[in-house]
């Protein structure tokens, strides 16, 4: 697939009348005035775009043409960004930039955007709007459903309403976003994983990702990953595919304060601090050798974005070496897939590969460079 944008014409005193994408000088389609990007699934020759004004005119522009074939039916992208919430609140003309930005990072390997699929018709509504934006360029969303909400919650039919709705444009469901983080106790989510797992499953090729952990350390007694992968495997087995974790920080840094310790027993050759009390030996020895484990979201926080500089974390090169580990722990076979938060620096300051600016960081440079089919 090609997927085409180009910006507004304008002539002093003359409207647009439409616009005709073309390949090799043919007439893809005609498109009204306000519509400035076409998804073209030959994907082959010279692109350009006719322009013709209300009085008869025409010019020709160069669009933009980013080549992205999408992950093959049920297939699994190595690689994905997790946008955070602020898209969905953006513009359309803000949506289209932020998922331009996406294109362009994969590079034109198959790439995830991860979503929240919130569970009210207002927050549906934007989804609505930018969810044929994702489709059309050639991305394979990944939707978390509820989004970050407390416990407790009745799952209802939410899920099967979302399988149902989407069809084929969706194939990832993620349950809710850090629940650690949000009053779950670990065996509340699991049963809610496994009353929800089965409306996905229901419908052959859809997977469930259980977890989006991170520490649990906004609470005391701190609730870590490792229970929540304890009541997963004995509450909800068969009933998730993935477990994602949010992966922050050095994956080659071992410590008990490190996530990556905390979900493998070993990492480039070195014993973690939990060697025997870790997610992914605790769902091998339930017998789930079977499900893999995804970060869904990874990275860190950049200190060069707070004054005084403390108040964030690590230097920009430290984070581009965070992701190009994460690329290398994918290629290892440990993560099934990682997606780094988040393109844009505005849905949580300090952690977007783009800075204010809209300026690469080194970490975009290390995905684009990096990305794999």
């Amino acid at each position: 697939m090609a997927v085409l944008r180009w910006t507004a014409a304008s002539q002093p005193g003359v409207a647009v009348q439409s616009y005709k994408p073309r390949r090799g000088g043919q007439v893809l389609a005609t498109l009204g005035p306000g519509v400035l990007s076409y998804a073209d699934p030959g994907m082959s020759g010279t692109y350009d775009v006719l322009v013709t004004f209300a009085d008869g005119s025409t010019v020709t522009s160069a669009p933009k043409v980013y080549a992205n074939p999408g992950a093959a039916p049920g297939a699994m992208p190595k690689q994905g960004i997790s946008t955070g919430y602020t898209i969905l609140n953006r513009t359309s003309a803000g949506m289209d930039e932020e998922l331009d930005n996406v294109v362009e990072v994969a590079n034109g390997k198959p790439c995830f955007v991860r979503l929240d699929s919130v569970n009210a018709t207002s927050e549906q509504n934007k989804l609505d709007v930018l969810m044929p934006k994702v489709l059309a360029r050639g991305l394979t969303p990944l939707l978390i459903l509820w989004g970050s909400v407390n416990a407790p919650l009745t799952p209802g039919t939410f899920a099967a309403d979302q399988v149902a709705k989407w069809g084929t444009a969706c194939n990832h469901y993620e349950v809710c976003n850090e629940p650690d983080l949000h009053l779950w106790t670990p065996n509340a989510y699991a049963d809610f994983v496994a009353a929800v797992g089965p409306q996905v499953h229901a419908t052959p090729g859809k997977r469930v990702i259980a977890g989006a952990l991170w520490k649990g350390d906004n609470r005391t007694p701190v609730v870590p990953p490792q229970e929540f992968a304890t009541a997963l495997a004995t509450r909800a087995a068969g009933h998730f595919d993935y477990l994602s974790g949010h992966l922050y920080d050095n994956p080659y840094s071992r410590g008990t304060w490190n996530i990556w310790d905390m979900f493998f027993p070993a990492i480039n050759g070195v014993t973690s601090s939990y060697p025997t009390n870790n997610v992914r030996t605790i769902l091998d020895s339930a017998g789930l050798a079977n499900v893999g484990i995804m970060s869904t979201e990874n990275g860190g926080k950049y200190n060069v974005d707070f004054a005084p500089s403390s108040a964030g974390q690590y230097t920009e090169s430290q984070v581009a070496d965070f992701v190009s580990r994460a690329f290398d722990l994918v290629a290892a076979g440990l993560l099934a897939t990682h997606l780094v938060y988040a393109m844009r620096n505005d849905s949580v300051a300090g952690f977007g590969m783009l800075r204010s600016d809209l300026t690469q960081r080194p970490a975009y440079t290390v995905f684009r460079d990096r990305a794999v089919s």
